[in-house]
């Protein structure tokens, strides 16, 4: 068994206390909350009972309980995933955290930091476009289950920014692409074409539409195996 320092029972404290903090609990709301005394749990906080496993299994369990996704790993050692709201990484798994199991949370840490990425990019650019590639139309760029992203233009801005660039447009008629635009053949239409010669879908390129939005592609997110 691994000797811990007193500097990693510290730690620990300290990493307690972030997580605490972030589900927004005061130290006077412990009792109700987690069902223990606040001198008990404050103990914790400051380092004077040491986070051991079996205590870091019980408080993991009591955040969860106050909508804090926290694991036994990050509160021991700092490494894995950090406390989220447990919504933010039901959000990227679109399922229940109690579906989460240990061989999980490599690939979820994976997840988690590139939805990271999506958000901060969506917050930087007002009329950010961000989809996740569903096809194989623009291999060897952009493979289905990867992330893209650019501004969304439109208007007079639209055929200048998409001519001969990869990006995600949106037809008039609602549907979405991530493809190759060129010029169509009608006077202010978009053909729609993949670049992989052997793409498995029926149309390789869609014929002048009329497009709504048209995104280049500026940001590109392979998520990790």
């Amino acid at each position: 068994m691994t000797n811990v320092t007193e500097l990693e029972f510290e730690q620990r404290a300290d990493r307690l206390r972030l997580a605490r903090r972030l589900s927004g609990i005061t130290l006077n709301d412990i009792p109700d909350t987690f069902g223990i005394s606040k001198h008990t749990y404050y103990a914790w906080e400051l380092g004077r009972n040491p986070i051991k496993d079996k205590i870091a299994k019980r408080i993991v369990t009591m955040l969860k309980e106050a909508k804090v996704f926290c694991t036994v790993e990050w509160l021991l050692s700092g490494k894995g995933i950090s406390p989220r709201p447990i919504e933010e990484i039901e959000s990227v798994i679109d399922s229940s955290v109690d579906s989460i199991v240990n061989n999980d949370l490599k690939h979820l840490q994976k997840e988690v930091g590139v939805m990271t990425e999506v958000r901060t990019f969506q917050k930087a650019n007002k009329d950010a476009d961000i989809r996740l590639v569903s096809d194989d139309a623009m291999l060897p760029f952009y493979a289905p289950g990867d992330y893209v992203g650019g501004i969304r233009k439109s208007g007079n801005d639209l055929s200048e920014a998409a001519l001969n660039n990869n990006c995600i447009v949106e037809t008039e008629d609602g549907a979405t692409y991530v493809r190759r635009v060129t010029k169509g053949r009608k006077n202010g239409t978009f053909n729609l074409s993949c670049i992989n010669p052997t793409t498995k879908l029926p149309e390789y390129t869609i014929f002048s539409v009329n497009l709504k939005s048209a995104a280049p592609i500026l940001w590109h997110r392979k998520l990790p195996a």
